[in-house]
């Protein structure tokens, strides 16, 4: 029998294209792990915008309206009997939005006794697919 020699033959042996293959699997599942993560990523910081930009709101309404009343000096942490809307997710399912929790402390400190700060510390929390999530601003307010 006349056999050729490996030299003669010319293409890949099956060895080759499964190792091949099978690196190419592993690259295309690593993308896709990336852009899944990318996304949730992007999904977590748009919350976290919005979030803020309730805050920013809730806490310059306050000063500005001088609205202390809002923020008594309660000496703890206070929750607010009602959650805020962060992230509207689905517009057909009100269920799906994604809401948060706002908590308030308002201390006093007196440096003079016609002088008096005032500090206001919001808190909002929520829960995200990869754990709670809690955003905090802080404002001092000086009262004569």
């Amino acid at each position: 029998m006349n056999y050729a020699k490996r030299s003669d033959v010319n293409g890949f042996t099956i060895i080759e294209l499964l190792v091949s293959s099978a690196l190419l699997g592993i690259g295309i599942i690593a993308l896709v792990a990336i852009i899944t993560k990318g996304q949730e990523i992007a999904i977590s910081d748009s919350h976290r915008k919005s979030a803020f930009i309730q805050l920013s709101s809730i806490m310059e309404d306050t000063v500005i309206n001088e609205n202390f009343a809002t923020f008594s000096v309660t000496g703890g942490w206070v929750t607010s009997a009602e959650s805020l809307l962060i992230s509207a997710r689905d517009a057909s399912n009100p269920k799906d939005d994604l809401k948060g929790q706002l908590r308030y402390n308002v201390s006093q400190q007196y440096i003079d006794p016609p002088i008096g700060r005032r500090r206001i510390l919001l808190e909002l929390t929520w829960r995200e697919p990869e754990g709670i999530d809690t955003l905090s601003l802080e404002k001092w307010i000086t009262e004569f």
